[in-house]
């Protein structure tokens, strides 16, 4: 729904912005939020022993309190464990938390540690850990719970921190647990358990500044999310606004379904400013909320134009890409073979052709080495979106803390988007993998980071519905482009919870580029009882997944995962010549799609009859005058359906019969067919 900014000219640069008959004096609102409470945590630096702590009575190591081990030569919980191989030694010590339901906390933990080694990476560490009560028994809250990467080796005191967290609304209770990852070895003393709460800020973002760059005269659209949750609740109807202050101009517009637009005037000066973006309650004049956006004003632009397609060179560019790890030249080669325009190597820090250095925490040379596989590609015309997804605490045993020199996640981050900004080659940066939705605040910063060091490439984020987020509208935030992505196939085809997926990408506002499976489960959960029966997606079903992300308007496709493809494992993906075929002509029919996916007209959706079963189907123009016909069906079983439809229309895969000004389009289960016109 189109919002106009209320304000007129003559008050751009007044305090004061009329409101249907009123005005907003900012001065007369007062806050509406109520800070957290203070938490008070039973023993927090165990100068009480062991009082309000317990570990698990059926292990075979335990912890104890050791006088003149902390921190400030006070107390301190000590733990070491000899044999990390068995299981009946491995221990938690935890504490519960009393924490708000729906507030958010900082908490943090010292540790020191020596000689501490093993199979685990994550070493000596603290987690977080929620559950419900159900049927009066506690129940682990996956959802809730948080592991961050510890310490290895030997080490002072340091900080280990998980920012951020929001207590669930259907969590009951929160504990923290202090302890040494199993399968790992060593001695481990904690100190000075702190939960700090923080005033938690909604999710704001503007998806009409990709990049956060507008041009003079630009509409922006502010996006607005309580977690995951509409802010409609919060004002009587019609009272909740927006006011948004930039530079010396104010503006305001009310906020609908979420959403508030402004138009900034075609003679705004270009320059990089703070947003300040305030919720009114202007019924009972209150602030909701108050958050910064950076914002830069500038004629040239951004790398995302309105359309959502990312320009390269001047032209729009349709990313086709794949998720390798080893990037060797024949492995991309081969994929380059395949059809793929674009790699994102999970290695990206780490990659090259030549021998790594010997030390990839100092060696400053390490960024050199990524250059010759950015040659590689840019010589073969293939673009790569470089991944920084490691850069944080909380992202598991892969987490990165240091790297060629620099001594903290955000210096890493910077320092790779300053070394390789102006190389051709680079399409994007990747800065989250299925990370938690705590991590939201986190990810903006990363975000915006990232936009103000090398704007001129966007930021692309991942995420996983149902196993990290329960929605992707408020990762709006984090990303300049996200990627849902969703692997629907095991032993059958589950085309419902993929379209479930991409119509949640559209509600953030941004472009996406989803990515879709090109593997066998089978690879990756061989643990499972039913693995045996998991399965490559067959060529109707990697066409069905392409065709119906497009219909969603995806402007551009990625892959996971390259393995299968480069180093086939038949007992594990399938048969090698099958799925080599399958990928190849799925990506080819990408191809022959370019010109409608980057077309300025979205597709439409058409009004299908349903004889049997679900059938969907869209129209897509590429503004020459020329038309594809998109079916894809649903149910298992029959589906069958038609359309009323003028024109003469050839079927590319044969489900789809032409009679008497009808189309009629027919599949066993979930598939699809694609048209061409011949007019």
């Amino acid at each position: 729904m189109k919002m106009n900014c209320i304000c007129s000219a003559a008050v751009f640069f007044t305090a004061s912005l009329v409101l249907g008959g009123g005005e907003i004096r900012l001065s007369e609102y007062k806050s509406a939020r109520q800070p957290t409470p203070p938490v008070v945590i039973e023993n927090p630096n165990f100068e009480s022993g062991m009082s309000g702590w317990r570990g698990w009575k059926n292990s075979t190591t335990s912890f104890q309190v050791v006088d003149g081990a902390g921190v400030n030569g006070t107390r301190a919980l000590f733990y070491e464990r000899k044999d990390g191989h068995l299981y009946s030694s491995y221990n938690v010590c935890s504490t519960r938390l009393p924490l708000k339901k729906g507030a958010t906390y900082n908490i943090s933990v010292m540790v020191r540690c020596e000689n501490v080694k093993g199979k685990d990476p994550q070493g000596a560490t603290f987690c977080l850990e929620a559950r419900k009560i159900v049927n009066g028994k506690p129940v682990y809250h996956a959802k809730g719970s948080l592991h961050p990467k510890g310490i290895m080796g030997t080490s002072d005191w340091k900080t280990l921190e998980i920012r951020n967290y929001k207590m669930p609304e259907d969590a009951d209770q929160v504990s923290a647990g202090l302890y040494l990852r199993n399968g790992d070895t060593g001695k481990v003393w904690w100190d000075e358990l702190r939960v700090t709460p923080v005033d938690a800020q909604w999710h704001v973002w503007c998806p009409t500044a990709p990049m956060g760059i507008a041009s003079p005269g630009a509409k922006l659209e502010f996006h607005f999310a309580d977690d995951s949750k509409s802010v409609m609740k919060y004002a009587p109807a019609g009272k909740l606004y927006a006011f948004v202050k930039l530079g010396s101009q104010e503006f305001s517009a009310p906020i609908r379904n979420d959403r508030a637009e402004i138009r900034l005037p075609a003679s705004f000066p270009a320059g990089k400013y703070t947003a300040e973006v305030y919720a009114l309650d202007t019924a009972n004049k209150k602030i909701l909320n108050h958050v910064t956006l950076p914002l830069t004003v500038s004629k040239t632009g951004a790398a995302i134009d309105s359309h959502g397609r990312i320009v390269c060179d001047g032209k729009p560019f349709l990313p086709i890409g794949i998720y390798p790890y080893h990037t060797s030249k024949q492995e991309l080669a081969l994929l380059k073979n395949l059809g793929f325009n674009t790699i994102l190597p999970y290695n990206s820090l780490s990659m090259g052709f030549s021998a790594p250095p010997k030390n990839y925490t100092t060696s400053p040379k390490g960024w050199e080495r990524a250059r010759e596989v950015f040659r590689w590609c840019a010589e073969n015309e293939m673009k790569i979106i470089f991944s920084l997804k490691d850069l944080y605490p909380m992202a598991g045993k892969w987490a990165v803390s240091s790297r060629f020199g620099e001594n903290s996640p955000e210096k890493i981050a910077a320092k790779a988007a300053e070394v390789y900004r102006n190389e051709p080659a680079l399409l994007a940066w990747y800065t989250c993998d299925e990370l938690p939705k705590q991590m939201i605040p986190e990810l903006r910063q990363r975000r915006e980071l990232l936009n103000a060091v090398d704007p001129l490439h966007p930021v692309y984020a991942v995420c996983a519905i149902g196993y990290t987020t329960d929605a992707l509208r408020p990762f709006g935030s984090t990303a300049d482009v996200i990627g849902p992505d969703s692997y629907p196939i095991h032993a059958d085809f589950n085309v419902h919870k993929l379209e479930k997926v991409l119509a949640s990408s559209a509600e953030t506002g941004r472009p996406f580029w989803p990515v879709l499976q090109s593997m066998n489960w089978h690879r990756y959960r061989p643990d499972l009882k039913n693995a045996d029966s998991f399965r490559f997606p067959t060529a109707s079903e990697f066409r069905t997944m392409i065709l119906l992300a497009a219909a969603h308007n995806a402007k551009g496709f990625l892959f996971f995962a390259a393995a299968p493809l480069v180093q086939p494992d038949p007992k594990l993906d399938g048969d090698t010549k099958e799925n080599l075929e399958t990928v190849r002509s799925g990506l080819a029919m990408i191809k022959s799609l370019e010109p409608f996916v980057l077309s300025d007209m979205p597709p439409a959706e058409l009004k299908v009859k349903n004889l049997e079963g679900r059938t969907r189907a869209w129209r897509f123009q590429d503004g020459k005058g020329n038309s594809r016909l998109v079916f894809v069906s649903f149910d298992k079983g029959s589906n069958q359906a038609e359309i009323s439809l003028d024109g003469k229309w050839k079927s590319l895969y044969g489900k789809t019969r032409g009679e008497a000004g009808k189309l009629i389009f027919q599949a066993a289960g979930p598939d699809s067919d694609l048209l061409e016109n011949m007019e």
